[in-house]
């Protein structure tokens, strides 16, 4: 299995390639997935929203206001976010399809501003102050065009225009994600380019793979691509560097036990446990994998020499699965962590 920090669907195969498409994505394993529905044939966005939501952690998925009513079902029918991609402006019409799809059981909303220097103030403004006169309750992201190569001057332009963002928290769209609080009052994403340094991704479209949208590339057609080949093109360098603002600056919690570190989402998967005592049920909450994080655990737990989770089958009120005593130990020391750092995101 290959592991991906962010996979990006732009477009859609036909024919052999397609069913191919399909063979590559059943042995990856994505922390995040974008699939960008603006390039692709709106009858086909939910077979690959459903192929693309299997292999990741937390799925995105992206429209213009004409292909929003296509990706709000198939958002709906995979849990994934919902994001609504604009330049200019926001119609009122846009904000009342994402406020229904909402309203019918898309839990996660965003409306996602591709902006340039000279507008993206202005743009910015309008539409946060749209928001809050909608009572939307959409997140706000703000970047340049996405998966488009973009000059890092011009986004330290953006910057400097919408003021000084905080640190970044993680990535989102396979970009650095920063917080940053506008003139409205309303708190927004920023998104960073160019990539960071030594990121693992895969970006698909219509005619193979490649390491990353941003660059110039051409894909390496689907009729050479094997597991092996993407994790080739994955572990490869993009020559691209971080971007010039703080590019590097991450916040990051771990937790050591004999020196073999717990890494953040089984952390959380192991709290999860604690208040849930169902491996399943925290791993729904959290957006996890079940099956790909079980593996991950049983892996670390070798690693470690103990052992972190106990199940237990049967008995009077069914199945339910606790932490050993060590589980236990190293969830009591992650609370204590969270509570002196506080959340980020």
């Amino acid at each position: 299995m290959v592991e991906l920090e962010t996979l990006v669907v732009l477009g859609a195969p036909v024919g052999p390639e397609a069913e191919k498409l399909h063979d590559l994505l059943a042995g990856l394993y994505a922390r995040e997935a974008v699939l960008d529905s603006r390039g692709i044939q709106l009858q086909r966005v939910y077979h690959l929203a459903r192929l693309v939501s299997d292999v990741a952690r937390r799925t995105a998925i992206l429209a213009a206001p004409e292909g929003l009513d296509a990706a709000a079902r198939a958002a709906l029918a995979v849990g994934s976010e919902l994001v609504l991609v604009v330049d200019e402006a926001v119609s009122r019409e846009a904000l009342t399809k994402l406020q229904a799809a909402y309203e019918q059981g898309v839990e996660s909303i965003s409306v996602y501003v591709e902006c340039t220097p000279p507008t993206c103030h202005r743009v910015s403004r309008s539409v946060s102050q749209l928001l809050a006169e909608t009572g939307l309750p959409a997140h706000l992201r703000i970047g340049p065009p996405l998966f488009k190569p973009v000059d890092a001057r011009a986004f330290e332009r953006i910057a400097s225009q919408l003021g000084r963002p905080g640190l970044p928290y993680g990535l989102l769209y396979g970009y650095l994600a920063r917080r940053i609080r506008l003139e409205t009052g309303v708190l927004a994403t920023l998104l960073e380019p160019p990539c960071p340094r030594d990121c693992r991704r895969i970006a698909f479209d219509a005619e193979g793979a490649y390491k990353c949208p941003l660059s110039p590339a051409k894909p390496r057609p689907y009729h050479s691509l094997t597991l092996d080949a993407i994790e080739a093109i994955a572990s490869s360098s993009c020559g691209r560097g971080a971007a010039a603002t703080e590019a590097d600056i991450r916040v990051k919690l771990s937790i050591l036990y004999n020196g073999v570190e717990v890494p953040e989402d089984v952390l959380k998967v192991l709290l999860a446990v604690k208040m849930t005592k169902s491996f399943r049920a925290a791993c729904t909450m959290l957006g996890y994998n079940p099956s790909h994080m079980i593996v991950k655990i049983r892996r670390l737990e070798t690693r470690m020499g103990v052992r972190l989770l106990e199940g237990h089958r049967g008995g009077r009120g069914g199945g339910y699965t606790e932490l050993t005593r060590v589980g236990d130990q190293i969830v009591k020391k992650y609370i204590e962590a969270r509570s002196l750092l506080g959340d980020l995101e």
